[in-house]
C-alpha cells in the first residue's frame, strides 16, 4: 500500500478483483474514490498518517479523476 512497488501491486489486485468479481474497473475505482473521501482522516484527524496520503493519491490518479469528472 505504501511501498515503492505499491502502484504495481495495486494494478495487479485491481485486475484480479475485476476478473473475479465481474464488476467493471470503473465501478471498483468509484468505490475506491468514495472510500478515499470518507476514510482519509479515519486514522489521524490531522492527516499525518500514511493513510491520508494514500487516499489523496487515489483521488489524484488519472483514471479516478477521469471517472469523477
Amino acid at each position: 500500500m505504501y511501498g515503492p512497488r505499491a502502484a504495481e501491486y495495486d494494478d495487479v489486485l485491481l485486475r484480479r478483483f475485476v476478473t473475479r468479481s465481474g464488476h467493471s474497473r470503473e465501478l471498483l475505482l468509484l468505490y475506491r474514490a468514495a472510500y478515499a473521501v470518507l476514510g482519509a482522516n479515519s486514522y489521524a484527524a490531522d492527516g499525518t498518517d500514511g493513510h491520508f496520503a494514500w487516499c489523496a493519491a487515489v483521488l489524484a490518479r488519472p483514471d479516478v479523476r477521469e471517472l469523477l469528472c
